[in-house]
This record gives structure tokens, C-alpha cells and sequence, in this order.
């Protein structure tokens, strides 16, 4: 079964038509806006009776780590479409900044407590908690399990520990 859902961005620069809702229909791989409340009650109402699920409709902030370029750069939706794919480009070139900024930090400062793990999952062997306001050297970076990890030194060894979550939350201070 194909994905598809609704979306909003909010605080985007770059023609998501703020206040807009869009459509992704996984099953042809394309966005499509929806132009009114009627039209979205329909397709609401159709989606769920054919798929006998609701719908599932994400609201986004472009200013809070901006899951949508990961999703869309993945994606990559309606590549036929030139005005799209001239909105893909921009966000590309935005998760390239996002990254250029926060993706390979040298250094992480701990906000929050989190878990030091053998491995970046959830489920991997704990070695120890995080202290508040300590800085760790940051030896590689990853993306799992929906966070992002960072692997320090820690207590003599190295472990995993989460810098912040695809919602945009952040646990610490990335240092350059």
C-alpha cells in the first residue's frame, strides 16, 4: 500500500503558499494543493472510506529542523513537474545549509540528559547518561531511529548519544 497523506508548512520562504494544505499521493508520487475546506472534507471523507483509516495530515515549520526536505528530497516528488521541481531544488539547497550548519557538529554541549548507547538505536546497551552543560568531542554523526546521533567520547569509551529527534527538538548545542 502506498504512503499518502496531507501537509502544511508554515514559515517557508520559498512558495509553499502559506496557510496552504497539499495532498501526497503516494500512488502516483505527486503533491497537489488543495484549493478549499470542501475540497479537503471530501477527500478526507474518501480517503477514509476506502482506505478505512483516516488520513494522517502533518503540519511543518520551516523554521524547526524542516522534516519535509528529508522526506521530499527521498521522494522526490512530481519530477515532471517543472514548478515543483523548481521548489524541490530550493528545498535541497536548504537541507544542504541545514546540514552545512548543524549536520556534522566537532563538538556537543548536553542541554538535557540523554542516553549514552553502544550503538545509535534505541535498544543498544546503555553505557551511561549524559551530564547537563558538559561538551564532548563528537568522533561521527548518523540519522536513526528518528534521532539524530552523535558518537563521544565517553567515560573512556565511545558511545552513541542523541543530539535531537526529526521533529526538530534539540537536546543540546552543536559546536563547530
Amino acid at each position: 500500500m502506498s504512503m499518502s497523506f496531507g501537509f502544511n508548512i508554515k514559515g517557508d520562504e520559498h512558495n509553499w503558499n502559506p496557510g496552504t494544505m497539499f495532498f501526497y499521493n503516494g500512488a502516483i508520487n505527486k503533491v497537489q494543493g488543495v484549493h478549499n475546506t470542501e475540497e479537503l472534507k471530501y477527500m478526507e471523507i474518501c480517503y477514509n472510506e476506502t482506505h478505512r483509516r483516516a488520513i494522517r495530515t502533518y503540519y511543518w515549520d520551516a523554521r524547526v529542523a524542516p522534516v519535509y526536505i528529508r522526506l521530499f528530497g527521498t521522494l522526490q516528488p512530481g519530477a515532471d513537474d517543472k514548478e515543483l521541481t523548481k521548489l524541490l531544488f530550493q528545498i535541497q539547497k536548504l537541507a544542504e545549509q541545514y546540514n552545512e550548519a548543524y549536520g556534522n557538529p566537532k563538538r556537543y554541549k548536553a542541554k538535557v540528559v540523554t542516553v549514552v548507547r553502544k550503538e545509535p538505536d534505541r535498544t543498544s546497551e546503555v553505557l551511561g547518561y549524559t551530564t547537563i552543560d558538559t561538551i564532548y568531542d563528537v568522533i561521527d554523526c548518523t540519522t536513526a531511529c528518528d534521532w539524530d546521533w552523535a558518537k563521544i567520547n565517553f567515560n573512556g569509551k565511545t558511545g552513541w548519544t542523541a543530539m535531537g529527534d526529526i521533529l526538530g527538538n534539540q537536546y543540546g548545542e552543536r559546536l563547530k
